[in-house]
């Protein structure tokens, strides 16, 4: 945790021995270069050669983490997978980033033989909330950053509510008061921001063709960014028209590797006999294949949709 009581970026970080391997690798693969005048230029040494509060937060010691968790459900009640990241926020970025691509999983709508893949969340969107929660977080306070993915929804809670005098209506249009402005500055050099009250924007725009929106929550300690899943209720938000039942179908088979009478009944929302003859006639056409018999029957897709 930082000094609460010298707690901005310029001020001098509670521990002084600290490395900077990953700080040294982002900056090297930017041809940047990286040595004890830039550090004194970027903010992270003093000009008495002190390491600041941003020194630590790029230091390959930073305290402060990322727990990232995935749920089975809708809530909380059951845990599919859990990470924590540590290290050094560029650390931090890159492995939470790839975590979350690997819990995105893609979907699928079909046009006759043809199968169209999409993402149940924009990888920009991911990507924009991510760095929101790094770059605008209050790091004054030691608890961590937390991303929880759901079935229908992704949610980013940062620590740190907005700056007094700012309103949430004010970062909906675009206005950007950074509370850690030497780290943004660094992440703007580094490519990985673009410009300050972009984030959003760009979130927003990645669900322009969406049905559901993203959505923001702030309390006077927490900020909030909610990903709806793109395709939700059998709706294919690329294009905005509902999928049939049997597209429906095979955009959870794109997903899972089997499907069951029963979970096609609860999908569909339709009766037993129903979705059994939807099965039977997408199986007499080839689109999936029936596997086991009785209790064990299940539906996968033929090799062909692989």
């Amino acid at each position: 945790m930082l000094n609460p009581e010298n707690e901005t970026e310029a001020n001098i970080a509670l521990n002084q021995e600290l490395t900077f391997k990953k700080a040294e690798e982002v900056f090297a693969a930017h041809n940047l270069p990286f040595g004890a005048q830039q550090m004194q230029t970027l903010g992270i040494r003093r000009n008495d050669q002190v390491f600041t509060n941003l020194a630590l937060l790029l230091s390959d010691q930073c305290p402060f983490t990322i727990k990232a968790a995935v749920f089975q459900g809708t809530d909380q009640d059951h845990f599919a997978d859990r990470q924590e990241f540590g290290g050094s926020l560029f650390t931090q970025l890159e492995k939470c980033f790839d975590y979350l691509k690997l819990n995105n999983p893609t979907g699928a709508t079909f046009s006759g033989l043809y199968r169209h893949d999409f993402k149940a969340y924009p990888d920009s969107a991911i990507r924009e909330a991510l760095l929101n929660c790094i770059i605008h977080r209050d790091y004054s306070f030691s608890a961590s950053t937390l991303i929880s993915v759901y079935r229908d929804r992704m949610e980013f809670v940062s620590i740190g509510g907005l700056l007094p005098g700012v309103h949430k209506e004010d970062i909906l249009i675009g206005l950007s008061v950074c509370r850690n402005k030497k780290l943004a500055d660094i992440f703007y050099r580094l490519d990985l921001i673009e410009a300050y009250g972009t984030g959003l924007m760009k979130i927003r725009s990645a669900y322009k063709s969406n049905p559901q929106k993203p959505h923001i929550q702030v309390t006077p300690n927490a900020f909030k960014i909610i990903l709806p899943r793109m395709e939700q209720n059998g709706q294919d938000s690329s294009s905005g028209r509902n999928l049939t039942q049997e597209e429906t179908v095979l955009s959870y088979l794109a997903e899972h590797d089997a499907i069951t009478r029963r979970e096609t009944e609860k999908l569909l929302g339709v009766s037993s006999s129903t979705a059994m003859r939807i099965l039977k006639i997408m199986s007499d056409q080839g689109t999936i294949q029936k596997a086991g018999n009785g209790k064990t029957t299940r539906y996968i897709l033929p090799y062909q949709y692989l």
